[in-house]
């Protein structure tokens, strides 16, 4: 793979990429008297907000991006206004620092997250959790804002949550757990090489993906120019995603919800050649996957 990436820029990257794409993670000890606690309440909504989670194990909590309200955003401005240091410090790969929630909510989108909950790769609950404040991540190449939530219960940390999913869950989302397994078939890379005209020397990823309950196989083909998300169920193949631009969709991971009867798919994108990678949420619409705006769905 031609690919230069990592974990911890796919997680930098997430939310400016995410905007750009879809309108088309210290060991200093925690010091509360450096933190200034505040009592905030986010308001409600009618979206759900779906997107990747991540752990702070040093301090037990869960943090996932957050979109900012309009494209264009001030961000040396908001670097700026962060008033104290939640963990880390200056010399230290990694320090978090508290945003004062007075001006995140003015600037990022923060409706419904009072509340989420937790799910870890299958779909399984882990645990509620709630919101806690906006930190600013600042790495040794990249920094972001984030959202940061605490479990309900503190025994209900843990490092191998996957997703969260926002309390306000629209009733028309039928659930149910799910597995993926990758799946090594060159024979079936080479039969939808041919059956989609795609040419081989261009293909810079692809893979398989065995999706169970649903008894069919995801397939990633990419090459420079387009991405392809093929399912083949029952000896036959089609596209339910495609991209056209300089972006390719990588992997995809399914969701515990679904709509018109295909899992909702959180899609690890990314830029050839590039440290550009970030998560986009797909909902499938009957006939194909869509990118969902900001990582929300809305009622119509």
């Amino acid at each position: 793979m031609r690919l230069y990436c990592s974990i911890f820029l796919s997680t930098i990257l997430l939310v400016a990429c995410s905007q750009k794409k879809a309108t088309e993670i210290s060991t200093a000890p925690l010091d509360s008297a450096r933190v200034m606690v505040t009592t905030t309440q986010v308001s409600p909504d009618s979206s759900v907000y779906i997107g990747p989670i991540m752990t702070f194990t040093e301090t037990s909590e869960f943090y996932t991006p957050i979109y900012y309200t309009a494209e264009e955003t001030p961000y040396e401005y908001l670097q700026r206004q962060v008033d104290s240091v939640v963990y880390g410090s200056d010399e230290e790969e990694m320090k978090r620092s508290r945003l004062p929630f007075s001006i995140a909510q003015q600037y990022f989108n923060l409706a419904g997250l009072g509340r989420i909950s937790v799910h870890g790769k299958s779909g399984n609950l882990l645990t509620d959790a709630t919101f806690q404040r906006v930190e600013l991540l600042d790495g040794p190449l990249e920094s972001e804002f984030v959202a940061v939530f605490k479990p309900m219960i503190p025994s209900g940390f843990t490092t191998v949550a996957s997703y969260c999913v926002s309390s306000t869950l629209l009733p028309d989302f039928k659930t149910r757990l799910v597995s993926a397994q990758e799946l090594k078939d060159n024979l079936l890379m080479h039969q939808l090489f041919k059956q989609f005209e795609i040419d081989s020397s261009a293909v810079w990823t692809y893979n398989h993906q065995v999706l169970k309950p649903h008894n069919a196989t995801f397939s990633i083909i990419a090459t420079d120019a387009k991405s392809w998300l093929i399912e083949t169920s029952n000896n036959e193949s089609h596209i339910l995603f495609e991209t056209n631009s300089d972006y390719s969709v990588m992997e995809v991971s399914p969701l515990h919800l679904e709509v018109n009867g295909k899992p909702m798919l959180l899609a690890l994108m990314g830029v050839n050649e590039t440290d550009m990678i970030w998560t986009s949420l797909l909902v499938y619409n009957s006939t194909k996957y869509e990118i969902m705006d900001r990582g929300r769905i809305f009622r119509e």
